[in-house]
């Protein structure tokens, strides 16, 4: 799968706001399509949250 998020960037500002997130997954044969879709929009938020506000340390 991939995900593509559209984001407008004030780098002046050091501001940003996201426009859209758009997300394409194979689940194959599901055999829980609620469960799935949780777990892709976790993904989803999680990673937004790594890229904007938590900081990662080696």
């Amino acid at each position: 799968g991939t995900a593509i998020t559209v984001a407008t960037v004030d780098c002046l500002r050091g501001t940003y706001e996201i426009d859209a997130v758009h997300v394409v997954h194979d689940f194959g044969n599901s055999m829980n399509p609620i469960i799935d879709k949780g777990q892709t929009e976790g993904g989803i938020v999680q990673g937004i949250g790594w890229m904007t506000m938590e900081e990662l340390c080696y």
